[in-house]
């Protein structure tokens, strides 16, 4: 009976968040405006007027724009859409369109490619209502999708003077506490404790992830802007293992939000979250009800006080088995005092629970001046 209530409250939220998609489409694209299956170049952005100008916004890297979701999902896959940002980018550059993809929790995430001499460069910008967020992949940088205080801008980090926070030292990971933990005789599954890891769609392995993010989050971001986030990060995710030929895919099973503080360091939060230290008493359980195969904490970024990006248990450490109380992660995301942290520091933080480091298994396109995969990142931008 309980798997047929939770199977029908499913079934209900995607409903209700189709009938909203619906809506917004409806609304954003009038009767007659543009047919579907025209050939006509979109812009991807819409310009305010007061951004038309030399705007001082975009000599500081960033420039207003209004994205807009709904306008673009009558979209054909392979429409091109022109990457328009006065003052950022240089006319002509164009974006594939591929899919679009909705989440239960109400965001759209709108995703293409972008060419550059045949080598294809990513597009993912997820919206949850007026909240937008993402990332335009290009061969010269990366750049953001921003929305504070209701306005959404695109950003040039390195135009606007900002540094990545790139760990090159193997520092974001710790080694499990092994020898203390009985039972481990036998190889363990990651997912021991919650959900055995399942085949999804095309074959895929299905990672349940269940995310902890913090009232700092939301503060920063308001509640669409949190959800609009993290739903971003997951599909950015999932992308980064399409494009590499990975057969994983992660599924938010489940997000539960604490009031937890910014200023303590990753590790130190890290260790809080797998001793369920307060106030993260109740995440074993929830874990254990949702089926969750991990859990990851996202932070708001605090640069120095969080000390890095993020880390994780190093699960599997030297051919160890692997054990479901190390199955965490935090992770730090955003800017901060200068420096900003990579979307991809998301997946990285979630790759190390399975084993992967710097010598293991690499996935994806990574961001400069990671210049390797978002699972092994060598930072470029200094000399080795």
């Amino acid at each position: 009976m309980k798997r047929a209530l939770r199977r029908w409250a499913v079934f209900r939220r995607n409903l209700l968040c189709l009938l909203t998609v619906l809506q917004v489409v409806c609304a954003a694209v009038p009767a007659g405006e543009i047919h579907a299956g025209s050939e006509e170049v979109l812009d991807l952005f819409q310009i305010p007027e007061s951004s038309e100008g030399p705007a001082t916004l975009s000599r500081r890297g960033r420039r207003e724009v209004r994205f807009d979701a709904g306008r673009l999902l009558h979209l054909r896959p392979g429409s091109r859409v022109r990457l328009n940002v006065p003052g950022l980018v240089e006319d002509g550059e164009e974006i594939v369109f591929e899919r679009a993809a909705l989440s239960p929790h109400g965001s759209i995430t709108w995703i293409g490619t972008l060419e550059h001499d045949g080598v294809p460069f990513r597009t993912v910008i997820t919206q949850n209502g007026s909240a937008v967020t993402g990332t335009i992949q290009r061969f010269s940088g990366t750049l953001r999708v921003e929305t504070s205080a209701g306005r959404q801008s695109v950003l040039d980090p390195e135009a606007a003077g900002l540094d990545p926070l790139v760990d090159v030292h193997g520092a974001d990971a710790l080694i499990p506490w092994v020898p203390s933990l009985p039972g481990l005789s036998a190889a363990v599954s990651p997912a021991a404790g919650g959900a055995a890891l399942s085949a999804g769609a095309a074959g895929n392995t299905t990672i349940d992830v269940m995310i902890v993010y913090t009232k700092d989050l939301v503060n920063r971001l308001g509640s669409a802007g949190a959800h609009a986030r993290l739903d971003h990060l997951v599909a950015l995710s999932n992308q980064a293992f399409a494009d590499s030929g990975v057969a994983v895919a992660l599924r938010d099973v489940h997000r539960v939000e604490i009031d937890y503080p910014s200023h303590i360091t990753n590790p130190e939060a890290l260790y809080d979250l797998s001793d369920n230290a307060t106030p993260f008493h109740e995440i074993d359980a929830l874990r254990d009800e949702h089926g969750a195969d991990l859990v990851i904490l996202v932070r708001p970024f605090l640069y120095p006080d969080q000390t890095s990006c993020g880390t994780a248990w190093l699960n599997g450490y030297l051919q160890t088995p692997m054990h479901a109380d190390f199955g965490y992660s935090v992770v730090s995301d955003g800017i901060s005092s200068g420096r900003y942290c990579l979307d991809t520091s998301f997946v990285h933080e979630l790759g190390t629970p399975w084993g992967w480091t710097t010598i293991g298994p690499t996935v994806g396109v990574a961001e400069p001046p990671c210049m390797e995969t978002v699972t092994a990142c060598r930072d470029v931008s200094e000399p080795s």
